[in-house]
């Protein structure tokens, strides 16, 4: 696999609240949908498709898992892994929210919008609060959030 193939692309999306806090985006994982175990939290990604960018996907994905509208402020780097044999290569994208309605999240999944630590704590995997992180200095570099 070429160093510069990105297999998905996602997003970490943010909004402010009226008193000039960030909140982010949450979700659960559609593969872990057992009621016996926990859920995995996750942040919106999706394989890239035929002929989308990866901006493209990262916000299709956010309006497909989360049925939101937005755009991107800034790139938030790579999650490598390797998961059933395949690599895994996720291009991820700092999101902010400008429309939609996440009440229209499908396939039964848990959502919720939560301030940074919140976040940090229940997104299950190192990785995804990384992103999180590289976020909310990226927000705080922008003067958007404290």
């Amino acid at each position: 696999m070429k160093a510069t193939t990105y297999t998905h692309a996602g997003a970490v999306v943010y909004r402010l609240t009226e008193d000039g806090a960030s909140e982010f985006f949450v979700l659960t994982s559609k593969t872990n949908q057992s009621r016996t175990s926990p859920p995995h939290w996750i942040l919106p990604r999706g394989h890239i498709e035929d002929g989308e960018s990866q901006e493209e996907t990262a916000l299709r994905e956010v309006a497909e898992e989360a049925g939101l509208e937005g755009r991107i402020i800034a790139d938030l780097g790579t999650v490598r892994y390797r998961q059933g044999g395949k690599f895994v290569r996720i291009k991820f994208f700092l999101v902010e929210k400008t429309g939609g309605n996440e009440e229209r999240a499908p396939e039964g999944r848990d959502w919720r919008w939560c301030r940074y630590r919140e976040a940090v704590r229940l997104v299950s995997f190192r990785n995804y609060r990384t992103r999180l992180k590289r976020a909310r200095r990226t927000l705080r570099a922008l003067g958007y959030c404290s």
